[in-house]
Order: C-alpha cells, then sequence, then structure tokens
C-alpha cells in the first residue's frame, strides 16, 4: 500500500501534509479498488479496518517514501495503524522511507513521537564500496547488456575514489583527514551516467 507522496511536505507552509485520513484512503482504495471510501473520518477508519480483517490470510504492508517529509502529528498517527489488530493478529506493518531527515524526527528524545521510535527498527543504507562492481553489473544485466563491454576492470576502484569526501579534523597540531564515501547508488548512478555520455561525444 502505498500513499502518493507528490507535493507531501510537513506543513502547510512547504506543501500538502500527508494526513491520517490520506493513509486510510490508500489503504482502501489498494484493497478494494471499486469500494468509495465513507465521508467521515470515524466511518473510514472503521471501513478500512473490515477491509483489513476480511483479507484471510494475507499480510499488506504500508510503504511511505519521501517519509522525512511527514508532519510529527501523521508520524504520531501512526502508532494507531501499528496497532489495527484481529484478536492478537497485526494488520497492517508499516515501512518509512527516507533521507536523514527522518532520523532525526523519530529521535526519542521528542516526546512526541516516543511512541512510534519505541516500535521501529532503524536501517540506513550504507555506501555500496566494494560492491559497485556487483551493483553495475546487476543494473546492466537488466537491460541484457555485460558490464564488462561497458567498463574497463579498473573503472570500479576509479567510482570509488571519485566518490570520497575528505574533510580536515582538529585544531592546530592534531589536524588530520577524514575520509568517507559518497558511493551511494544514487551519486554512482549519476557518475556513470555522466562518464557514458561524455564517452559517447
Amino acid at each position: 500500500i502505498e500513499p502518493y507522496v507528490l507535493g507531501s511536505e510537513d506543513s502547510d507552509r512547504k506543501g500538502k501534509p500527508l494526513k491520517s485520513i490520506d493513509i486510510i484512503s490508500a489503504v482502501i482504495r489498494t484493497i478494494a479498488p471499486g469500494d468509495k471510501a465513507r465521508g467521515s473520518l470515524e466511518d473510514r477508519s472503521e471501513q478500512m479496518h473490515q477491509l483489513l480483517k476480511s483479507q484471510v490470510g494475507k499480510k499488506h504492508v504500508l510503504v511511505i517514501e519521501e517519509a522525512h517529509s511527514l508532519s510529527e502529528a501523521t508520524i504520531k498517527h501512526l502508532k494507531r495503524f501499528y496497532e489495527i489488530k484481529s484478536g492478537f493478529k497485526q494488520l497492517l506493518s508499516i515501512i518509512l522511507i527516507g533521507q536523514t531527515e527522518l532520523d532525526v524526527k523519530l529521535s526519542e528524545n521528542n516526546a512526541a513521537v516516543r511512541e512510534v521510535v519505541q516500535r521501529c527498527e532503524k536501517v540506513w543504507l550504507e555506501p555500496l564500496d566494494n560492491n559497485v562492481e556487483a551493483y553495475l553489473k546487476h543494473k546492466l544485466a537488466r537491460v541484457d547488456v555485460d558490464y564488462l563491454d561497458v567498463f574497463e576492470p579498473s573503472a570500479f576502484t576509479e567510482i570509488r575514489n571519485c566518490l570520497r569526501s575528505t574533510v580536515p579534523v582538529g585544531r592546530g597540531g592534531h589536524r588530520s583527514v577524514q575520509t568517507s564515501s559518497l558511493c551511494y547508488p544514487l551519486a554512482v548512478n549519476n557518475l556513470v551516467s555522466g562518464a557514458m555520455n561524455e564517452a559517447v561525444k
């Protein structure tokens, strides 16, 4: 179940916040495309609950992308979606996908969302680093291209080298350089696309 997040922001000043009623509508629309969503929030919530309960043997997952743009109120309400049950059986799992700002919003120091945070398992996308070659091999295999027809064997080391950031740390005589990897899929895609376009010229 994927609510639309086009134009979604965490306040009315920036865009249109994704609200609980929007999530409920997305659940109803996905599970029962032909059903008309009821008018009031209470009636619509009951409609969603009954639809979830009627789907015996099926598991439903709510996936919210750009979750760093969720408002604090909506994050707080996710606890209620998580607690929708039939007997002891949980009816809805939730996956939030977002940028690093989401980690700030899901802080245990924020009392407003603490109950949600205590039910979360956080997973970070690590840089590809030593998996750059396998990643590009997989991407090109999806369009029936042998990646070694496109890249020299040394290219993967060069991609990793290009996508490293060095930052000076410390003061005075104790200064050093801290290196971090920026080898995330989007950065790899952009670098490779740019290189391939340059090669064609």
